[in-house]
């Protein structure tokens, strides 16, 4: 399988946003089944998009993984319902982009 082929461009008519209105907001497919987990990889201090999406979601903390290496601990005032680790490996980072 070539890799380009993990891009294939998909179209959603339904769409939704979460997040803030400036940087920290995304838009994306509100799928009719939802999601069942969450990964965020690279957090720094802006989280209203994972606090949204958890929350739309009823995503729990079993459920739910923030990655990033470069902050000492997740900004929690967002949302408690995440579970974070400092370090992303070479190989979780691996996983992550051939997802």
């Amino acid at each position: 399988m070539n890799n380009l082929d993990l891009l294939e461009v998909y179209n959603f008519n339904k769409k939704i946003r979460c997040g803030s209105k400036s940087d920290g907001g995304y838009v994306f497919a509100d799928l009719d089944g939802g999601y069942d987990c969450y990964i965020s990889a690279g957090i720094s201090n802006e989280e209203s998009f994972s606090r949204d999406f958890i929350n739309k979601y009823n995503i729990d903390k079993s459920n739910s993984y923030g990655f990033d290496g470069t902050i000492d601990d997740y900004p929690y005032n967002y949302t408690e319902n995440i579970q974070f680790i400092k370090k992303i490996s070479t190989v979780l980072m691996i996983i992550l982009i051939l997802i």
